[in-house]
């Protein structure tokens, strides 16, 4: 019996100690504070994968808040007057404490689900977890191709327990497969070949320099570079002015980022900036060297931007690397994690821009708005749409919360004007809310929007259960170094 043990603690003390032969039940394995939990399907599967296995609990079931007259939102400790209290701590449910689903819910239900579908070289086979009960029903398999449905198949199945069955399937580009039982989905799994979403990129920009200032002009988008500062300050298009783009590390603490946050405090990481040392101006590319910063402690990386224009785009490349400063080499403490290797303690990399609230819709291929690499399985990845207001769950202390994980492309449109992002499995939010107003507010109805607050992620670290639990494992975190581009494009 353990309570919240890492990861790779499981298997180094237990799965692969070859003595042990003990039935192992986790206590609590996975707390579900705020936008949570993440890792769970590490130890659903070892559960699955070991016999010895009995499972485990999750903590809790549902959040402990209160609707008082007069406020909007739910209220917890130390909002009645009290001297004693635990915050918002009691809100660690996997579902609200009026019974609303987070998206963490969701993805606890489907790494809860009892039959599981694999795929390879045209032949998907689905098993049935369960000891004892066989699974009878239709398997529902949906071809698409950019978020159209192409062809739709169903067959009927009964799949005895512990049991597998195989299935011929057809070429696709994203294939959604759902098991029916009693008209209700039982399961699901989605399937996708890869494929590109990238623009053909053209034209030759006229880069004009004044000052401080170099002036862009790519086709009917004027960029405007700030030397100073080595990031676009001003997008312009037929009149219409858009925000720049100001590389950021910063994310608004989730309540599982509740002790790391006293580090990210510490270090000013709201501030950090881009310090240019250089810049180089030559054809259609800005080159910029510098170091990420704060107004205090040594430079967070050594960090070289790379703006390359084309009519109505700039494509950005990042080379970066951080200081061992700012990193910690996990795998010989309590917090184990699967590997002995530096991890950096950063949140993620990436642009941040300002609009108008006027941008309300968007449309993008990846997984849904709540997903990250440690929390996203259940979301299909696919073509979908969403409106801005609805990509942030309202939890009952704000936090991080909304963004879509390994996305090839993402459009927020307004009705004049669409922002369209571009890259290889990067990571983005468009969501009613600025980072700093998230972390400045205790309550959900205490929030004020004053625009669409669109992040572009190169990488963004994933959730983890450290609100109680361990933290993430090793690759939920982002680099410490790499290389990676976006293209923005302006329509």
């Amino acid at each position: 019996n353990r309570m919240y043990p890492a990861s790779d603690r499981i298997v180094n003390e237990y799965v692969n100690d070859k003595k042990e032969f003990r039935p192992y039940f986790l206590c609590e394995y996975a707390h579900c504070m705020g936008n949570a939990p993440g890792d769970i399907y590490y130890y659903v599967d070892w559960f699955y994968d070991n016999d010895w296995f009995m499972g485990g609990c999750i903590w809790e079931w549902a959040d402990h808040g209160l609707y008082v007259e007069g406020k909007k939102s739910l209220r917890y400790g130390g909002d009645f007057g009290e001297r004693h209290h635990d915050s918002n701590f009691c809100c660690d449910g996997l579902v609200s404490a009026d019974r609303n689903l987070k998206p963490g819910s969701y993805e606890v239900k489907k790494a809860y689900q009892p039959v599981v579908f694999k795929e390879s070289d045209g032949v998907l086979t689905i098993k049935n977890r369960n000891f004892f009960a066989p699974v009878v029903g239709d398997v529902e398999l949906c071809y698409k191709n950019n978020g159209k449905l192409v062809k739709k198949e169903k067959l009927s199945v009964a799949i005895e327990p512990k049991s597998e069955i195989k299935i011929a399937i057809k070429e696709y580009q994203t294939l959604i497969v759902k098991m029916i039982v009693d008209e209700s989905v039982l399961a699901f799994e989605s399937f996708n070949n890869p494929t590109s979403f990238a623009s053909n990129l053209e034209g030759t920009p006229t880069l004009i320099e004044n000052g401080r200032y170099v002036y862009v002009k790519a086709g009917q988008t004027t960029f405007t570079f700030d030397k100073a500062k080595g990031e676009i300050s001003e997008i312009e298009k037929g009149g219409e002015l858009l925000g720049g783009m100001k590389l950021t590390l910063y994310r608004a603490p989730t309540d599982n980022d509740r002790n790391i946050k006293n580090l990210w405090n510490s270090w000013y990481l709201n501030k950090a900036h881009f310090e240019p040392r250089s810049v180089k101006v030559e054809g259609n590319k800005i080159t910029t060297v510098g170091k990420i910063s704060s107004i205090v402690y040594v430079p967070f990386a050594d960090c070289t931007l790379t703006y390359e224009f084309y009519d109505e785009s700039v494509k950005i490349d990042v080379d970066y690397e951080f200081s061992g400063h700012y990193c910690t080499r996990r795998g010989a403490s309590i917090e184990l994690v699967e590997k002995d290797e530096e991890v950096c303690e950063i949140p993620r990399i990436g642009f941040e821009m300002k609009e108008s609230k006027d941008f309300k819709d968007i449309e993008f291929y990846g997984y849904c708005a709540g997903s990250y690499s440690d929390l996203h399985h259940f979301s299909v990845k696919d073509v979908m749409k969403e409106k801005v207001k609805d990509t942030y769950y309202p939890y009952v202390k704000p936090q991080e919360g909304g963004s879509h994980y390994d996305c090839a492309f993402a459009e927020i449109k307004s009705k004049s004007r669409t922002i369209r992002i571009e890259g290889d499995g990067f990571s983005f939010n468009a969501k009613p809310y600025s980072d700093k107003e998230l972390a400045s507010k205790m309550h959900d109805d205490e929030l004020v929007s004053d625009g669409t607050y669109i992040n572009i992620d190169y990488f963004m670290e994933g959730i983890g259960s450290n609100s109680c639990g361990p933290m993430p494992t090793v690759e939920n975190y982002i680099p410490k170094k790499a290389q990676k581009s976006i293209t923005v494009i302006i329509k």
